[in-house]
């Protein structure tokens, strides 16, 4: 998290909060003047580490404005990734016949015990070529796909925590995609 913030400018290269350049950025996509005040006010500490500090501000703007979306997933696809993506996310919806509300709660945070929510879960893995046969994870593959994203230490932190083979294929996939969406608060993890 720290090289993402640092990256968009919320910490300089010693780990200090810039807090000026946080209130730019967050003053071009915050409309309610409410929650921009709140997410200056709450989020924008300096803490004992540059790490804590980095891990800190990015939890409490999820918590404070689940749907700010400082940084996407999709920052770091290709194209042809994308447009993948959105294939996949189209067509498991439409299979899973997963209700829009259920989908939106989940992604501020709400991961309801919806049947139809792990239907969806699951197919996103199959048909990202996640998972085998058997329905459990090809841990591999999805090792490769998270250090593209986040990078080899951070990416196999993730997988250690999340990507675990539990009783069946779709509580598998509902509980990795829970735990990557509260692991990666910084990110918009699109499903």
């Amino acid at each position: 998290m720290l090289c993402f913030s640092k990256k968009v400018g919320f910490q300089n290269q010693e780990g200090a909060v810039q807090r000026d350049v946080i209130e730019k950025k967050l003053g071009s996509i915050v409309e309610d003047k409410e929650i921009f005040d709140k997410l200056i006010k709450d989020c924008v500490v300096q803490k004992e580490s540059p790490q804590e500090t980095a891990f800190f501000i990015a939890k409490c703007m999820r918590e404070v404005s689940p749907n700010l979306q400082l940084f996407k997933v999709d920052s770091f696809l290709t194209q042809e990734q994308k447009e993948l993506r959105t294939k996949v996310l189209k067509k498991c919806q439409e299979e899973t016949k997963v209700p829009t509300n259920v989908l939106e709660n989940a992604r501020k945070g709400d991961f309801q015990e919806e049947p139809l929510l792990k239907d969806y879960f699951f197919c996103i893995n199959k048909q990202s070529n996640n998972l085998d046969e058997s329905g459990f994870y090809k841990i591999d593959v999805v090792a490769e796909k998270m250090k593209k994203l986040f990078g080899q230490e951070r990416g196999d932190k993730i997988i250690q925590k999340c990507i675990k083979n539990l009783e069946n294929p779709l509580t598998t996939s509902f509980e990795a995609l829970k735990c990557i969406y509260f692991e990666v608060p910084e990110t918009s993890l699109a499903f």
